[in-house]
């Protein structure tokens, strides 16, 4: 399981480092070949190709967003929970994301969990919706 929250891409990396951070971090060796073929693979997928040599302050909120899903996204987790990862976008650019997140987990696969107080946000992304009222469900 991973996490994914709003202003986690503010590491110094440039991008594919970012993205590549999780597989060096990890139990499983992973040759540097294999790394940057995966990192490619994610940033097309993502869209975010031509940020692979940019630092975070040179992208966009939406590519920020993006980065942070490709780090985890990378790791093949098979459930990512995501806190709010829309918040800090403006309205635009979240229905945007809002397409892009649907596409992502559709070509992805795997279990997303999103923590959203926008009700419009998690009607259009939930295929199940659970609301919590007051500590009850």
């Amino acid at each position: 399981m991973t996490r994914v929250v709003p202003d986690s891409t503010s590491r110094p990396r440039i991008v594919a480092e970012n993205v590549s951070f999780g597989l060096q971090q990890s139990d499983q060796a992973y040759s540097a070949a294999d790394i940057e073929s995966r990192v490619s693979e994610m940033l097309e997928l993502l869209a975010i190709s031509e940020t692979r040599d940019d630092t975070p302050e040179e992208l966009s909120g939406g590519q920020q967003q993006r980065v942070e899903l490709a780090r985890h996204l990378v790791r093949g987790c098979d459930v990512m929970l995501l806190d709010d990862p829309l918040a800090d976008l403006d309205y635009k650019l979240q229905k945007r994301m809002e397409l892009e997140l649907r596409r992502i987990h559709a070509h992805s696969g795997g279990t997303y969990l999103y923590v959203t107080h926008n009700q419009d946000q998690a009607l259009s992304l939930a295929d199940k919706l659970v609301v919590i009222n007051d500590g009850q469900i």
